[in-house]
């Protein structure tokens, strides 16, 4: 396995989890029906340990491509990647600093906060790892 089949797989994980985190707070929101069927409360639960693992997952992806790639861009979608990289994890952090000390203006900005972050991460993931795939197979 490669450096780049490993942050491939494991940026793919964290696009997973991001669709599971919307997913849980649409429900908890009663804007779609229920998926699972559990308690608001270990929803919430889940919701929180989720954003704490893609917090988690983001810094151990951008540490691996910051050892193995370093700073330098070749392209425009190695700087779109870095760019949208940086901003979901920056903003993921501000997320899960709010929901922990701030619950107040979690209300607010939870949820356009939540948006962006998702719409980042599906960024990033898919110029690298859709990319990365779609090279594998020869298709770019």
């Amino acid at each position: 396995m490669t450096v780049l089949w490993i942050k491939s797989l494991l940026t793919t994980g964290l696009l997973v989890l991001a669709v599971a985190q919307a997913l849980t707070q649409l429900q908890l929101r009663g804007r779609i029906p229920q998926l699972l069927p559990v308690s608001k409360k270990a929803l919430r639960a889940w919701h929180k340990w989720g954003g704490d693992l893609c917090l988690l997952l983001v810094i151990v992806i951008a540490l691996i491509c910051i050892q193995t790639q370093g700073w330098r861009t070749y392209d425009l979608r190695g700087t779109a990647h870095i760019i949208v990289g940086t901003l979901a994890g920056l903003l993921l952090l501000l997320k899960v600093l709010i929901a922990r000390g701030r619950r107040r203006w979690l209300a607010r900005l939870g949820g356009w906060l939540g948006l962006v972050i998702g719409l980042s991460i599906a960024g990033v993931w898919t110029s690298s790892a859709l990319w990365y795939f779609l090279f594998s197979l020869g298709w770019v």
